[in-house]
């Protein structure tokens, strides 16, 4: 289920409009921006790097369409090897389609 902003459970200032929520959620994707070594304040700015990235990327060059964002000051859980801290933001891009959600842990 995709969340909106004004569902106020995004922490955090307000998504931009172009973007979409779904909470406890991680994609799989080829990440275009590590999050491991990128953290952002918010899930809005998490988001705003994927559209900024797909604005940028050019010629045949992965371009982000779906972000991870982790809110929790504790961390956030990912079926894979690392511990995700908090503010971690992942820009990836995925091959299939996510009926226009995005996510944030």
């Amino acid at each position: 289920m995709c969340m909106s902003a004004e569902d106020g459970i995004i922490p955090g200032r307000p998504l931009p409009e172009e973007c979409r929520a779904e909470a406890h959620t991680d994609y799989d994707g080829a990440a275009v921006r590590w999050g491991l070594t990128y953290h952002v304040e918010s899930a809005a700015d998490c988001c705003q790097a994927c559209l900024d990235h797909a604005h940028s990327a050019e010629g045949d060059g992965k371009k982000c369409n779906v972000w991870v964002y982790c809110p929790s000051e504790d961390g956030c859980y990912s079926p894979d090897i690392y511990e995700h801290k908090h503010q971690e933001c992942w820009l990836k891009q995925v091959s299939f389609a996510i009926q226009d959600c995005h996510a944030f842990n």
